[in-house]
């Protein structure tokens, strides 16, 4: 999968398709969502001020109708720190990945 990737400061620039999006700060990965329209979700995110909170500068995202499994998957697999209260009383997470993340070659791949 092909992944795009920008800064966060661009986010009016996003497309208008459904997709899983990854926000990063410096790298490291600190949140995965979805959506069913990227630019209307970040024009008025309600955890956008957390997101500048924590330093990110850059989102990565996936366009796909499929998101709704996609932002599952990804979230398990990759246990971002922000995404940590969906997983809170799951035994299933007892042991999450966890890890620096960035993005390369459009491919969003651990470092760490």
């Amino acid at each position: 999968m092909i992944f795009t990737h920008t800064r966060l400061i661009n986010k009016k620039q996003l497309p208008t398709e459904p997709g899983v999006y990854f926000i990063f700060a410096g790298g490291t990965l600190l949140y995965v969502g979805g959506t069913t329209n990227l630019k209307e979700r970040f024009v008025d995110h309600k955890r956008f001020q957390d997101f500048y909170q924590h330093g990110a500068d850059a989102i990565c995202y996936l366009p796909s109708r499929d998101w709704k499994r996609l932002e599952r998957q990804y979230q398990c697999e990759l246990f971002p720190p922000l995404n940590k209260e969906l997983f809170l009383g799951d035994s299933r997470y007892k042991s999450p990945k966890q890890g620096h993340y960035r993005v390369s070659g459009g491919f969003v791949i651990k470092v760490a």
